[in-house]
């Protein structure tokens, strides 16, 4: 089973990831602390995390995942602006053919990365992620989508807070 997190605020909180967890705890009847190693999430019953976040008109949305299985997410704006070239330096050839002159495409494969990148600790994934199937997407909030990447994709659900 994966949780989903979510909130739009001002800024950046981690006085709001500390309230997740605490509501964690609450729902699921648990005791866990959140941790960082080498700058990656970590839950101290071995749980999976995932955070992400992205900025929006006048604030910040913000995702954190939990769940039984290794996962990562990643949201993205698609109103916010890219440089769509960096595809042809950073990205595989079958990606930056599939992106084209595409935005949405670019931001498709941009999510698709940091989500794989943080399911397998691995930070931004530097290789194609094409061919991979973990991934789900979610219209979240106006402008902004949400990929989320899981072995087991049928647990998945949301709770917005």
């Amino acid at each position: 089973m994966t949780t989903v997190f979510s909130r739009i605020g001002e800024k950046r909180g981690k006085l709001w990831r500390d309230t997740v967890i605490s509501r964690y705890n609450r729902l699921f009847k648990t005791d866990v602390s959140l941790y960082y190693s080498c700058n990656i999430p970590y839950l101290t019953d071995g749980k999976y995390i995932s955070i992400t976040h992205t900025d929006i008109d006048g604030g910040v949305a913000e995702y954190i995942a939990i769940g039984d299985f290794p996962i990562g997410i990643d949201a993205e704006n698609v109103r916010r602006d890219v440089n769509i070239g960096i595809a042809k330096r950073f990205f595989s050839r079958d990606e930056a053919e599939y992106i084209g002159d595409n935005k949405d495409r670019f931001l498709e494969i941009w999510r698709k990365r940091e989500a794989y990148g943080k399911m397998i600790r691995a930070g931004f994934y530097d290789k194609s992620v094409m061919d991979i199937d973990c991934f789900t997407e979610y219209e979240l909030y106006d402008g902004v989508t949400l990929t989320v990447c899981c072995e087991d994709k049928e647990t998945a659900f949301l709770y917005a807070d």
